[in-house]
């Protein structure tokens, strides 16, 4: 329960209304402070049956999250993943919430290691390159969907590969 309201917390920080992303469209948009402002306003005009909906789904993906994510989790450092993270665990948390964990931090690591060989100048992965490069833009709308069509090319190929064995 703890952990639960500190990564409520941790999500309300990173994301000042978290529960703005369930009013998103299916898509990723700019999560800069005007659209934000936009998005309070059109969510104080929406009905309340649905915002009560739109809260028991933040909620439910905020459970499935706890289950992923650690108290001080070393994936949640900075405010930049926190939108992408919380779109990749509503979209695969239900089915493969169990590897998700696994994934984010073979993933990060494997980033970690590119930036090296490329500060090296041995050979990287021009795709985690790009991942890195999209990141520096964390609120953009075209590094959030970038990003995330980066994650999940690579999320399937994880779960083929974990398959296998």
């Amino acid at each position: 329960m703890i952990f639960q309201r500190s990564l409520v917390w941790k999500i309300r920080k990173l994301l000042p209304k978290p529960e703005l992303l369930a009013l998103l469209p299916r898509r990723f948009v700019d999560t800069k402070r005007t659209n934000l402002d936009r998005f309070v306003e059109e969510g104080e005009k929406a009905q309340s049956t649905y915002l009560d909906g739109c809260i028991t789904s933040i909620q439910n993906n905020l459970n499935r999250m706890k289950k992923i994510f650690i108290e001080k989790d070393p994936l949640l450092h900075s405010q930049g993943p926190a939108p992408l993270y919380y779109w990749f665990v509503r979209e695969h948390g239900e089915k493969s919430g169990q590897k998700i964990r696994q994934f984010l931090v073979e993933f990060n690591l494997a980033r970690q290691r590119n930036r090296g060989n490329a500060r090296e100048g041995k050979q990287s992965d021009a795709e985690l390159s790009l991942f890195d490069n999209l990141d520096r833009s964390t609120n953009d709308q075209n590094s959030l969907i970038g990003r995330y069509k980066i994650l999940q090319k690579r999320f399937r190929k994880f779960l083929e590969s974990s398959q296998l064995l």
